[in-house]
Parts: C-alpha cells; structure tokens; sequence
C-alpha cells in the first residue's frame, strides 16, 4: 500500500506506539507469545491509531424492519 501523503501518514509506527502505549498503561495484561488480537481489543485501538493520523470515525446504526 501506498500513502500519497507521505511518511506522516503511515499507520505502521502509529499503531506500534499505539500498542506499546496500552502495554504501558496496563490495557494489555496477557503474557507470552500470541497474535495481538489475542491481547488487544480492538475498537479502542484502531480508533486511537485512525485519530493519530487524523482520522475520524463515526458509527451509523440503522434497523430495518418489515412492514406487514
């Protein structure tokens, strides 16, 4: 993938400090080798590495429902 806007907009090291940042702050508690969605819940996560690289995200929940 390519990012037209350069290395500042690259989400690689954002999401590194991201995960190092929950590790420091104790979000993370599991211990050993495994994969980071085994370790990292991950609304809260994409969320704050997409607001790092000036992302917003907004949630639209629609119901449909059958009219008889």
């Amino acid at each position: 993938m390519i990012y037209t806007g350069g290395p500042a907009h690259d989400p690689t090291p954002r999401a590194a400090a991201a995960a190092v940042r929950q590790l420091l702050e104790g979000r993370i508690t599991r211990k050993g080798l495994m994969s980071p969605e085994a370790c990292i819940d991950p609304e809260p996560f994409v969320t704050r590495v997409l607001e790092d690289c000036g992302v917003t995200m907004t949630r639209q929940i629609t119901t449909v429902s059958r009219i008889s």
